[in-house]
């Protein structure tokens, strides 16, 4: 009985260090990614003129704010939905807003904030962080046993 339960512990060790390893990876992909982004955007203003509804993955409601705003470059409005969705959503209507966009592709656009850029890869980075360690612990309390 204690020789299964111990392989059990084992095992749920290597998967939350394998697991943490493969989501601070993906967290830390995400945030050169972000890092690229900003670093190759233009920055103006923007407005929030509505927020749309819309299902997530897991059946869950997620307010994502669309965005007008124009590039001087062609002044001319672009108009986009942000990737970001949540609900409630930390924006409203009306809202003004940095936009980070590409001058040559104006509708490659997002909301230059901790939530549209950041919020993914670092709860990404730190959930597999924490997983990492919890398996590390693991895996040293059945060394001891």
């Amino acid at each position: 009985m204690l020789k299964g339960n111990f392989r059990k512990s084992r095992l749920a060790g290597y998967f939350l260090v394998v697991g943490g390893i493969a989501m601070l990876a993906a967290g830390i992909w995400f945030i050169g990614e972000a890092v690229d982004f900003l670093d190759t955007t233009a920055r103006t203003d923007g407005t929030v003129v509505a927020l749309k509804r819309e299902r997530g993955a897991k059946g869950m409601t997620e307010d994502h704010p669309v965005v007008r705003f124009v590039p001087p470059e062609t002044g001319e409005a672009v108009e986009f939905k942000s990737r970001f969705g949540i609900w409630p959503s930390p924006f409203t209507v009306g809202d003004a807003v940095e936009v980070a966009y590409d001058p040559a592709d104006p509708s490659r656009a997002d909301i230059n904030s901790f939530w549209t850029i950041w919020l993914l890869p670092l709860l990404l980075a730190a959930f597999g962080l924490a997983c990492f360690a919890a398996g590390v612990h693991t895996l040293r309390q059945t060394e001891n046993s």
